[in-house]
């Protein structure tokens, strides 16, 4: 079983927005409108005046997501954040000791971070402070933990970034119990460029570490045909027996109001390659400068 489904704060890891489902995760080296805070904090430096991005994931299993998110620059080098995120199973069958069906369970984590990045030249940092909860049933645990973010501009076409998340936080359950929450370090590398045929092109890749020991790499690739319309498709390796690699798609598209100002419609589709069926995922960002 992979460990994004076995460990403490496992449910946080599968994804917040359809961007980053679609690149398959690989996202701590991109700007993710919206949806920074959750990605690499250190692009909350770069955010525009307001950034609000929006998620409501129903999924297969009777699993659902719920993420906002909201940014905005306090000057051309700084900006701050707030997001919230929730995680739930619904229905989950509950039997005695002989497997007789006596009820349901339902259970839900949710993470609360504020966020703060500095811009300086060519670096980036950013933090984020986060608070924790898990409830299972009649049960409850929280947490304090710590992320920190760096991206290192090499040019206008070449970014290097690294993220620490959940920096000391640990479950601390009602019933005397704790349970450390896995610190997880993402090390990438993305490219960005413009071509005659697909305008703009990103290729993004991203190596995943699990308390220090190597966990899975990621490759996401967008590229934007229609201009208006931007095509993704990511590749993550598995630690399943049965699935090497797991493999998403996804589009964005982006739409201009005077009321609104920028919003983009991202899509992803995860098809479900180990067996817990298709799901189709989208978000909602929008900007104002």
């Amino acid at each position: 079983m992979s460990s994004e489904s076995s460990s403490a704060g496992a449910a946080f890891r599968y994804g917040t927005n359809a961007k980053e489902v679609s690149l398959s995760g690989a996202t701590v080296s991109i700007y993710n409108s919206g949806f920074n805070a959750f990605s690499n904090p250190a692009f909350i430096s770069k955010s525009k005046k307001h950034e609000f991005g929006l998620s409501y994931f129903l999924m297969s299993l009777d699993r659902s997501i719920q993420s906002i998110s909201y940014s905005r620059s306090i000057s051309p080098s700084a900006g701050i954040g707030l997001s919230f995120l929730r995680t739930s199973v619904d229905k989950i069958t509950q039997t005695d000791l002989d497997n007789n069906i006596i009820g349901t369970l339902d259970y839900f984590e949710t993470l609360a971070a504020m966020s703060f990045a500095l811009n300086i030249n060519k670096l980036s940092v950013g933090s984020n402070l986060k608070i924790y909860q898990n409830h299972l049933h009649n049960y409850t645990a929280d947490g304090i933990g710590f992320d920190i973010g760096l991206n290192y501009s090499l040019n206008n076409k070449f970014n290097l970034a690294f993220c620490t998340k959940n920096i000391g936080a640990t479950y601390k359950w009602d019933y005397d119990q704790d349970e450390d929450i896995p610190v997880i370090t993402s090390f990438g590398a993305s490219y960005q460029d413009t071509h005659s045929k697909l305008n703009d092109i990103i290729i993004t890749m991203q190596f995943d570490y699990k308390d220090s020991e190597y966990e899975k790499y990621k490759l996401g690739v967008e590229i934007n045909p229609f201009r208006i319309i931007k095509l993704r498709f990511g590749l993550k390796e598995n630690s399943s027996d049965d699935v090497s690699h797991l493999i998403y798609f996804g589009a964005g598209y982006r739409l201009q109001s005077e009321m609104l100002g920028n919003m983009n419609i991202d899509y992803a589709l995860d098809p479900g390659a180990v067996g817990e069926g298709i799901t189709h995922l989208f978000s909602f960002t929008f900007l104002r400068n």
